[in-house]
């Protein structure tokens, strides 16, 4: 993986591809972000949470996909759909790192939909 400058060398030895790889199990990457991408997990501030569905059921998926991860991490729910996850290091004495994602999408902009090549959630991989 391409690792931050932040994170030392000495880290990323413990934090190898191979321990990567075990974290997420054999599930490959492509096909979960393919189906992640089909769920309309827009961000909005009112407070009736329309896409509520849309974003457990992205929370379904990443633990359907990556089982591996959700038994060896901690995982919390805080808010309206963020979650936290929690991997302990053997090492107590070793400085944490702290790796982010968002799980939203932006609306599609009404009457864009004929200028986007591939719907925008269809959830096509290409090239």
């Amino acid at each position: 993986p391409h690792w931050p400058e932040a994170v030392s060398a000495a880290r990323q030895a413990q934090l190898s591809e191979q321990d990567l790889a075990d974290l997420l199990g054999t599930a490959q990457v492509e096909r979960p972000s393919g189906q992640a991408v089909r769920l309309r997990t827009i961000s909005t501030p009112a407070p009736d949470d329309t896409h509520g569905a849309e974003f457990n059921a992205l929370h379904r998926l990443l633990e359907a996909s990556f089982p591996t991860l959700h038994a060896r991490l901690q995982r919390e729910r805080f808010g309206r759909h963020a979650l936290l996850y929690t991997w302990a290091g053997s090492d107590p004495q070793a400085q944490p790192i702290v790796l982010m994602a968002h799980q939203d999408v932006v609306p599609v902009a009404p009457g864009s939909e004929p200028l986007w090549t591939v719907p925008p959630f269809a959830g096509e991989l290409r090239d």
